[in-house]
């Protein structure tokens, strides 16, 4: 029981060097429109839409939405 323990402290420690400078850096690429300026994601009321709504996935409109409700509804 101890060797388990042991391997799931080492891949924990590991995993937490490896991104411990990600929060350090700004967004890039979509994060902007998808997370910093969608209005959507500030509200928990709105996770329902993410299923029926593709628009709800950015903070602009697109006819080109990605569609991708799971993400949308864990970035809350």
């Amino acid at each position: 029981m101890k060797k388990e323990g042991l391997f799931g402290l080492i891949i924990f420690l590991a995993l937490l060097a490896a991104y411990s400078n990600s929060m350090e850096t700004s967004f890039h690429h979509d994060d902007v429109h998808v997370i910093v300026r969608n209005p959507f994601i500030k509200d928990l009321a709105w996770v329902p839409q993410f299923f029926l709504q593709p628009q709800t996935g950015s903070g602009i409109y697109s006819e080109t939405s990605s569609f991708r409700p799971l993400l949308m509804a864990l970035l809350p």
